[in-house]
């Protein structure tokens, strides 16, 4: 046990839980349209866990980086307590949001989806309720150094999430008892959850400490709701182009997916690297330059592979009902480009957090604008193209201002020669595709 212990470090199995989260996505994707359901029916699907994404993603983003900054600020003996403190405010959050649900519900399905069908409603409420708090879990056992019990909670949430949704499908029971499953794998995880707090700390509310972090949060829930609102702009864009077609909806989101190893390895890395920005910057531009360059000589060829055979296997994959699809995923797996560059970091070290939030309120109006006027032109692969525009102006504009303001030229943190070797190689597949 104890070498096994060695080989995963809690950072480690944290890039390995978020690979798990991305992995479970698209296979859930993948069973689901190769099983009996419509691209209509899965669109339901998808569009109530578009719901919980746009109305929970902004302020559990900020609280959970704010949990992972203030955590180590607290007296050490009262950390276990704070914890639970913020497991309680994690469930005062959710109960506001199902509040608002319950009350608006007509209004913000309609502002979000282009139409007010309720179907399901009250079985996706109580999964909702019992599944955002459980988003702290995995970043309390990363900040307890846990990594044999991170990847079980990974295995649990993810795996299980799989067989909740497309087992009850498969088997002819269709979506609502996969909503039941749902409910009854969140509940599990509150379990888990509660046991793991109730290890260290009693039920205990610390008014003085969530406060200070609650606030110390709401600039980082600001920033991910701009930062985040990408997928959510981009989901309306489409409701809105095509007057809420389920279908297409669901073609659309199948296609809009990211090379699922490059995200989750690309954020965990991106998120590694600013303790270590913080303490020692020129360690933390020669790391970033390493690591990134040994993700880039896997991530890029096997990006190039897949998109220059994604009209083989994209409709094999997904059903050729899906095949709409393809300029979708063909175009989203440029956004590895600019996944591959890593200048985030140093600016949360530098706590250019007004920089960061102008630079996304700017690639926010430049992805509306720009998918206003290609959505009616060229219909989702408009949209698409309009995502892959906008992160490239966010990345790029991170790099010009941290050379700008702190002399940090793009080559101290990019392997340039192959990062550039590989874009072109990436884009050359690209237009190879488009033929």
């Amino acid at each position: 046990m104890a070498p096994w212990k060695k080989t995963w470090s809690a950072v480690e199995a944290f890039q390995a839980f978020q690979v798990m989260r991305q992995a479970s996505a698209l296979l859930v994707s993948v069973l689901l349209a190769q099983s009996v359901l419509s691209p209509s029916e899965i669109g339901i699907y998808e569009q109530w866990m578009f719901v919980q994404y746009a109305l929970s993603f902004f302020w559990i983003s900020g609280l959970v980086q704010g949990f992972l900054t203030y955590y180590h600020r607290v007296d050490p003996e009262k950390r276990a307590d704070f914890a639970f403190s913020a497991y309680l405010t994690f469930w005062a959050a959710t109960g506001v949001l199902a509040g608002v649900l319950l009350l608006f519900r007509k209004p913000v399905l309609f502002a979000l989806t282009g139409h007010t069908e309720e179907k399901l409603f009250w079985l996706f409420l109580v999964y909702l309720a019992l599944n955002l708090p459980t988003f702290l879990q995995e970043h309390f056992l990363l900040l307890r150094e846990k990594p044999r019990a991170l990847l079980a909670y990974g295995a649990l949430s993810f795996g299980g999430a799989a067989i909740a949704v497309a087992g009850p499908v498969w088997a002819g029971y269709g979506l609502p008892y996969s909503f039941g499953a749902l409910i009854c794998l969140q509940a599990i995880k509150q379990g888990w959850l509660w046991t793991e707090l109730k290890k260290s700390a009693s039920p205990k509310w610390l008014p003085a400490e969530t406060r200070e972090w609650v606030l110390a949060s709401w600039p980082l829930m600001v920033y991910a709701l701009l930062g985040g609102l990408i997928p959510t702009i981009n989901g309306w864009l489409v409701n809105w182009q095509y007057h809420g077609d389920p279908a297409m909806f669901a073609i659309y989101r199948y296609g809009a997916r990211e090379l699922p190893l490059a995200t989750a390895l690309s954020e965990a890395l991106s998120a590694a690297m600013i303790p270590l920005a913080v303490r020692n910057l020129p360690e933390a531009l020669r790391e970033t330059k390493r690591r990134s360059l040994r993700m880039m000589h896997w991530i890029f060829p096997l990006s190039v592979a897949l998109l220059s055979a994604s009209k083989w296997w994209y409709p094999w994959v997904f059903s050729p009902e899906f095949r709409e699809g393809i300029p979708v995923v063909n175009a989203f797996f440029l956004i590895v480009i600019s996944r591959m560059v890593f200048p985030r970091s140093f600016l949360l070290a530098f706590r250019a957090n007004r920089v960061l939030l102008w630079i996304s309120v700017l690639e926010l109006v430049l992805l509306v604008l720009l998918g206003l006027l290609w959505a009616p032109r060229w219909g989702i692969q408009g949209v698409a193209w309009a995502t892959v525009t906008a992160y490239f102006f966010e990345k790029a504009l991170q790099v010009i201002w941290l050379y700008w303001r702190q002399g940090i030229s793009p080559g101290q943190f990019i392997p340039l020669g192959w990062w550039a070797f590989y874009s072109v190689l990436l884009g050359a597949a690209y237009l190879f595709a488009l033929s």
